[in-house]
């Protein structure tokens, strides 16, 4: 039942608007040559719409005679012309006589018209104008010449002429077609013929077994309900459409969202019971509840919200209407903050509550922060501090240093350390010395100090990893005895810096700082395959007390780069580790033909010695 079942994927799309821009184009231009009452009498049109005055024949047998009229191919050349328009003109004056046969005759030959845009505005001139003649011999051509798009948005044009010089004709042609060209027709007759009532137009739908056309084009184009008793239009709906209910297509979904929101417009959420009482067993109407919503959110925001929250306790099973409800108070929150905070105050769930207050907050905090810390003090206690939070982040984000005296409203240590971690994340970015000044000395944070200084570090690595190592030799190690700059490193490896991470690597301190640092990026360079070289030479680089704290790399080193890692077997320390690598050499590679009989050889040696 999901709206995207029933899209056209943005490429295709993107083709589609293309072809039918420059369709409209050219269908606008020629409309007035083709339908106006000279040229066009139809069944439909009333004796007086016929009556066509001297002036209109005098100024017609005048454009005709101001012209000499070239064959078809004469056009192509657009130097013989003042501009786009005098050519397109002179191609609709050899158009507007032409008959039937003619019409088939010049199509045929625009064929060998070999500049495609000019090919594609003649053909569309072309069937605009046997469309108003013979529209079933139009369709024919469309049918026989043109596929998929381009077939579509000529269909467009051939049935909204028909329908208004035979509609019964039309309609019984179109039931014919497959699916999606089917409601591609129906909604082209049905803006054709606005001369009829809303029920004659949904009756064309109708026909075609495809009223939810219909519903949609009327629906969207009407600022009142088109529907008499929505009741009964939802339980016609429900019946006609049990069988395959929980396959909706995405058009059907949408007019069963019309049919709803009227009811809901009409009596009220109190219709939600009958209403969800006789659908199908197991079926969700997460997508049309999201589409009703959608269009209530600009008028009444508290009803889309209710009508979400309503969902939510009838469906708890669906987290689907929590998601939108969230959804809801946060857009409602970008015109209204006000009312939508205090729409969450009596919300049911403190689970849902909570979701609901941080997305209102989040939103009305980006949107001005200074408005929501002004207002906290007269919020209810229970979300004063949720939304001092917000205030303080949204606002630390641009000005963190004024933001630090704030800390000690908080009370209670962990909603302070949400807002300080935000402070030392934006501080990072402008004014580290003054940064590590406050984490130093202020007693608010000082339980929290090695996480702000992971979290500076971290910071630094993405903005300036270069003075992130600086700063970080210039600090004692962390707690657990290891300097701050294989922080740096480690997130450079997790953002993807391998390069930057491998130049700043010699600047590492040695001991349990440089293994880490270095463990992480070979890891790196082998689980990705980035430069399995540069891992072997990197492990060379350890020392030998730091190599036996890494002796794993070297089996894995062994599987990804045994070449390289066989010619530097001389240059690894201490022996032991020298003998290892050997041995799993030998083990992971004997039978893969990745040495020589010699090679093995001399792996054979040293194992041997080994014993």
């Amino acid at each position: 039942m999901t709206v995207s079942n029933h899209k056209l994927s943005k490429p295709l799309l993107g083709v589609l608007v293309s072809v039918i821009a420059l369709t409209a184009f050219v269908l606008g231009f020629v409309t007035q040559y083709f339908v106006s009452p000279f040229f066009q009498t139809t069944p439909s049109v009333s004796n007086e719409d016929q009556e066509i005055s001297i002036g209109q024949i005098r100024d017609v047998e005048e454009l005709s005679t101001q012209r000499v009229i070239p064959s078809l191919l004469d056009l192509e050349d657009p130097v013989q012309f003042r501009d786009h328009f005098d050519r397109t003109g002179t191609l609709l004056d050899l158009l507007v006589l032409a008959d039937r046969d003619s019409l088939q005759e010049y199509f045929a030959e625009s064929k060998n018209i070999t500049a495609h845009h000019f090919r594609k505005e003649v053909q569309t001139s072309i069937i605009q104008r046997l469309s108003v003649i013979d529209p079933r011999t139009a369709l024919s051509v469309v049918q026989e010449q043109f596929s998929g798009i381009e077939q579509q948005s000529f269909l467009t044009t051939i049935f909204a002429e028909w329908s208004v010089v035979n509609l019964q004709e039309a309609i019984a042609e179109a039931t014919g077609l497959e699916s999606e060209q089917k409601e591609i027709v129906i909604a082209s007759m049905i803006r054709s013929r606005d001369d009829l009532t809303v029920e004659e137009r949904r009756d064309i739908a109708r026909q075609c077994n495809s009223d939810w056309v219909a519903i949609n084009l009327l629906s969207d184009g009407s600022e009142e309900s088109i529907f008499a008793d929505p009741e009964q239009e939802w339980l016609t709906f429900i019946e006609d459409n049990r069988d395959h209910f929980s396959n909706l297509s995405g058009t059907q979904t949408q007019a069963l969202g019309h049919i709803l929101l009227a009811w809901i417009e009409r009596d009220g959420l109190k219709m939600l019971d009958p209403a969800l009482a006789i659908l199908p067993p197991k079926v969700s109407l997460l997508e049309t509840i999201t589409f009703v919503t959608d269009q209530l959110m600009d008028s009444t925001p508290s009803l889309a919200l209710h009508l979400s929250l309503e969902m939510v306790a009838k469906d708890d099973q669906n987290h689907g209407f929590r998601y939108l409800a969230r959804s809801i108070a946060g857009r409602w929150a970008e015109f209204e903050p006000r009312r939508a905070l205090e729409a969450t105050v009596n919300v049911p769930g403190r689970a849902l509550r909570g979701m609901l207050q941080r997305s209102v907050s989040h939103q009305w905090a980006r949107l001005d922060p200074d408005a929501l810390l002004g207002i906290v003090d007269s919020l209810p206690d229970e979300i004063q501090v949720l939304v001092r939070q917000y205030a303080l982040i949204a606002i630390a984000a641009s000005q963190p240093e004024s933001v630090v005296s704030m800390l000690s409203d908080f009370s209670i240590r962990k909603d302070r350390d949400v807002v300080a971690r935000a402070i030392a994340v934006n501080w990072a970015k402008t004014d580290v010395a003054k940064l590590f000044e406050w984490i130093d000395t202020d007693s608010n944070v000082s339980h929290i100090q090695d996480e702000l200084y992971r979290t500076v570090f971290n910071q630094l690595a993405r903005s300036n990893p270069v003075l992130g190592v600086q700063e970080a030799l210039a600090r004692p190690e962390a707690n657990d005895g290891e300097g701050w700059e294989s922080t740096v490193i480690i997130r450079l490896v997790i953002l993807g810096e391998v390069d930057t991470a491998v130049k700043l690597l010699p600047q590492v301190r040695s001991g349990i700082t440089r293994v880490m640092a270095y463990r992480k990026v070979i890891e790196h360079l082998i689980d990705e395959q980035y430069d399995t070289k540069l891992a072997v030479d990197l492990f060379l680089q350890l020392g030998q007390n730091e190599v036996t704290k890494v002796r794993y790399l070297a089996s894995k080193l062994t599987k990804v780069a045994p070449q390289h890692l066989y010619e530097e077997l001389d240059n690894i320390e201490p022996k032991r580790i020298r003998d290892f690598v050997a041995g799993a050499l030998y083990s992971h590679n004997r039978h893969k033909g990745t040495f020589t009989a010699q090679e093995l050889q001399v792996l054979e040696a040293i194992i041997q010695n080994e014993n």
